[in-house]
């Protein structure tokens, strides 16, 4: 024989001593124990498994050569239609080269000017052999690469003639 559902007494207002005991919906209706009070009981905790076992992996076996993929290629910036890194401006000369140069005269000071006018000024000091005293060199350009590339050409017939 089957019993009529027992549903949970109502509760009264909380108290700070008692605290209301919810049931989720899902376990509505109940039906009571024979001692007359219901108890809830917590789920289960859920299995989980981050990887599965050994045996259901195959073993690697490495492919063929031919079924391999074709390795990956990737194109210059310039078929992707984005500009590759800026050459060196025209107006800008080797400062690497002109410093070897330089320390190959033996240069001292050397300077350069950017005119109002839109040129440039290079000056550069050369040792004589005289102490305390030096040879300038100095020579104007439209742009800072031609000047220094025409400074450097006479100190270097300058020093050779010494």
């Amino acid at each position: 024989m089957m019993s009529s559902p027992v549903y949970p007494p109502s509760f009264p207002a909380p108290s700070y001593r008692a605290a209301p005991v919810v049931l989720p919906q899902a376990q509505w209706p109940m039906e009571a124990p024979a001692g007359g009070v219901l108890v809830q009981q917590p789920p289960p905790a859920p299995t989980v498994r981050g990887q599965i076992g050994d045996e259901a992996q195959p073993p690697l076996v490495p492919r063929p050569a031919e079924q391999r993929p074709a390795p990956l290629v990737m194109p210059p910036p310039e078929q992707l239609g984005v500009a590759s890194a800026r050459p060196a401006a025209a107006d800008s000369p080797d400062w690497a080269v002109v410093h070897h140069r330089l320390d190959l005269l033996g240069a001292c000071s050397i300077q350069l000017d950017k005119l109002g006018r839109g040129g440039c000024r290079f000056t550069c000091l050369l040792p004589t052999g005289t102490p305390d005293r030096f040879h300038r060199v100095e020579s104007q350009a439209a742009t800072a690469a031609e000047a220094v590339r025409l400074a450097l050409d006479d100190a270097e017939k300058w020093a050779g003639g010494k």
